[in-house]
């Protein structure tokens, strides 16, 4: 790397979040390491919430017929306190998967 490059983590905690997903989409991983990736963004105290959001698009460009995928973006807007779009992208998830429990279940929690 040169002086003034970065890793992809490095971008996210720089916040430069558009060289943060070209560094990502480099590494071309599956659907289950870039959700897990979000996942693991998200968990963290004070999440930055902008780099979850720049993963997580990232996924639906590289995995747009995912299940795992929609299911992220449902627990993000869940989180964001976005219900509609935490409904929308949780069925679309059971579209994908319609087996998929912990989708029903979160839907479920929604509703209740």
């Amino acid at each position: 790397m040169l002086p003034n490059e970065y890793a992809p983590f490095e971008y996210l905690e720089r916040k430069e979040y558009e060289k943060a997903k070209d560094g990502y989409r480099t590494m071309n991983m599956n659907e289950y390491q870039i959700t897990y990736l979000a996942y693991e963004l998200s968990g963290i105290n004070n999440a930055d919430l902008e780099a979850v959001k720049t993963i997580l698009s990232l996924a639906q460009e590289q995995h747009p017929n995912s299940s795992i995928v929609y299911s992220s973006w449902g627990k993000y807007y869940e989180i964001i306190n976005d219900i509609p779009n935490a409904i929308i992208n949780y069925k679309k998830a059971l579209d994908l998967d319609p087996n998929d429990e912990v989708v029903k279940e979160n839907l479920k929690k929604i509703y209740h």
